[in-house]
Parts: structure tokens; C-alpha cells; sequence
């Protein structure tokens, strides 16, 4: 960790995962008979939580030989439905309510209500670091879920938001397309997808972007990439005025906002503005 007045640097950047957990289009709400995917796993492991009788049929006919649910939406599964007073028919409300109501679940409430403070105190901030490092904490839908739960009362620049989707995308980052492409990658990542009309929904109706569209975008772009110094680079702030001490070489100074005449301007790992010399700089 390197230090300048005002400025906090730090060498462990947010990348882009390698992958994106996909499943297959029989997986769009409404789940029902024939429905295949990780969001059908995700249902038989909420009604197993259940226990009881909704458990049992789940157990005697869709768990693997390493007894993990087999993610095939069949006659057990619509049985356990019926067992736990659910239509056979599941809405993605009902699926919320499922995945959400499960002891497993309850227990890890305080985990996602920390995520959710974190989302909004970023989004207020329009601090994309600490918005990326909040969205990585979540690895799948239904931690989506548990800390969509918690933005009831959540309010953005006084705006109300309704999702980490609405705060982020919608509201704190409306102008600034470069972090967006960023916050997408996290959230088709965690396995939301959006829809042709620009909704974002657990199942979606055909994606419009793939994580390769967005590493291309980002490839090409240089926007947002991580600027490093290769020698010693004295950055000045938004006033111009110079920022002691000196920047010593490989230092991350944080991601590339813009670069214009020779001069990169960079956001800091604390959200600060800061321009440096492109010539003093190495993108990655």
C-alpha cells in the first residue's frame, strides 16, 4: 500500500471473472414441468430446507448420486410444491419466497443485510470501488435476492431504489456508461440477465450483452483499465494543484475514467479524481 496526501492506492484491483455460471433457456420463469437449470436446483434445495413432507419428495426423486439436487423440474418436484402449499406453476415471486423462507436462508440474513449497506452507502458515494467489491460478495441469485430484500427503505441521492439493479445502474451510475459496463459484468456474473427491452430479471428473455461482448468492450476501450506507473508520477487534483509525495514506479493508482491530450484521469480505490501524465502510466 502506497500513500499520497489524499489518495489511497492499493494493488488488489477488481478483475473480471473468467466465467459466467449460464443455464438454459427451459430455466425462464415461470419454472414448471420439463423446466431444467441451476434455477430449478436452486427451488429443490429451498423446498429441502423446508423439510417435512415438501423434503421428502425431493429427496426419493431428485437428488444425485452425490447428493446434490439434479436441477430437472419432474413429478417430485411438483409434488414438494404441492406439499408446501405452492402452485406447480413458479412465478419468480414464488420462487423468491421459497429460496427466501428457509432456515439456511435466515441464517444468512445479516451477511446480506451488510452487503446491502454497503450497495447503498457506495451508490450514494458514487464510489465504484467499493460497489464492485459489495457486488462480488455475491456469488449467485439467490444471495440477489437476500440483499434485494433488504432495499425496502433504501434511498439513492434522495431517489427511491428498489434493487442493487435500480441504485447502481439506474440512479448512482446513470452517466458514467464506462462503470456500468463494469457493474453488468457483476450482475450477469452473480446470473441475472436482461431482458431485449433492458429489464434485468433472474431468468431474462435473451441476453443482450455476454460477458465476452463486455471484456471486448472493454479490451478495446481502455476505459477503465488499471493504471499503473512506471516511474515516479506526481498527481495533481481536480483544483490542478499537485499532490505530495510522488507516486513511486508500479504503483496502482487505480482505473483509467478518461485520457485527453496526454493527461489520464483515474479513479482512485477511494473514489477520488485524480490526473497523472499518460505517458508516466501502463494500462492493464
Amino acid at each position: 500500500m502506497q500513500r499520497g496526501q489524499g489518495l489511497t492506492v492499493n494493488n488488489i484491483i477488481p478483475a473480471l471473472p473468467a466465467s459466467v455460471p449460464r443455464t438454459t433457456s427451459s430455466s425462464s420463469f415461470p419454472l414448471r414441468s420439463g423446466s431444467r437449470g441451476e434455477l430449478v436446483k436452486q427451488l429443490q434445495q429451498g423446498l429441502l430446507r423446508l423439510g417435512g413432507e415438501a423434503a421428502g419428495h425431493i429427496r426419493s426423486t431428485s437428488i444425485r448420486p452425490d447428493g446434490t439436487p439434479d436441477g430437472v423440474f419432474g413429478g417430485g418436484t411438483e409434488k414438494a410444491l404441492r406439499a408446501a402449499g405452492y402452485s406447480t406453476s413458479v412465478s419468480e415471486s414464488t420462487f423468491s419466497k421459497i429460496v427466501r423462507s428457509n432456515p439456511a436462508a435466515q441464517s444468512s440474513a445479516g451477511s446480506s443485510k451488510t452487503v446491502a449497506d454497503e450497495l447503498i452507502k457506495a451508490a450514494n458515494s458514487q464510489n465504484l470501488f467499493a460497489a464492485l467489491n459489495a457486488l462480488k460478495q455475491m456469488q449467485n441469485t439467490s444471495d440477489y435476492l437476500e440483499v434485494r430484500s433488504h432495499f425496502d427503505t433504501a434511498r439513492v441521492g434522495g431517489v427511491r431504489v428498489t434493487s442493487p439493479v435500480n441504485a447502481l445502474l439506474s440512479v448512482a451510475f446513470k452517466n458514467n456508461e464506462p462503470a456500468k459496463v463494469k457493474i453488468r459484468a457483476e450482475f450477469i456474473r452473480i446470473g441475472l440477465k436482461q431482458s431485449p427491452t433492458g429489464t434485468w430479471t433472474l431468468s431474462g428473455l435473451g441476453t443482450l450483452e455476454t460477458m465476452q461482448d463486455l471484456q471486448r468492450y472493454l479490451k478495446n476501450s481502455r476505459v477503465l483499465d488499471v493504471a499503473i506507473t512506471h516511474k515516479p508520477t506526481m498527481l495533481r487534483n481536480g483544483k490542478g494543484d499537485y499532490m505530495l509525495p510522488a507516486i513511486p514506479p508500479k504503483t496502482v493508482v487505480g482505473y483509467l475514467a478518461n485520457n485527453h491530450k496526454g493527461i489520464a484521469q483515474i479513479i482512485t480505490e477511494n473514489g477520488v479524481t485524480v490526473y497523472a501524465p499518460s505517458q508516466n502510466l501502463k494500462l492493464i
